[in-house]
């Protein structure tokens, strides 16, 4: 998956599916026959070398671990990136989520502030 904008692009490569054959070169037990990770990411600034972007080790996508911390570990570092989303994000989700399926019902245009009155 690309993604490109104007200040360069990100590239996430991904390996999965029957047809990647993991194997064991060594007979110790695990490991790739082939140096490529099954999950790599990218980015390409404009104007400069490409840098690869390491992806946390943890759970099936890597970001697991961090985000599991984040939720429920109380002395969780803050997100240095202000990326949490608070209760009203989520309150906000819901709310544009039923204005799409109304409006996908109805085939008409849902004013968010009509349908919160409702809600």
């Amino acid at each position: 998956m690309a993604i490109t904008g104007d200040k360069g692009r990100v590239e996430l490569y991904e390996r999965h599916g029957e047809h990647v054959i993991e194997r064991d070169p060594t007979g110790t037990g695990g490991g790739h026959a082939d140096a490529d990770p099954p999950r790599s990411i990218r980015l390409f600034p404009m104007f400069s070398a490409p840098v690869d972007v390491e992806i946390p080790v943890g759970g099936p996508h890597g970001g697991d671990t961090l985000m599991l911390e984040q939720i429920f570990d109380p002395g969780a570092p803050p997100d240095p990136d202000g990326r949490m989303a608070t209760h009203l994000d989520g309150a906000a989700a819901v709310l544009l989520g039923t204005a799409a399926n109304r409006s996908i019902a109805t085939g008409l245009p849902v004013s968010l502030d009509q349908l919160h009155a409702t809600v």
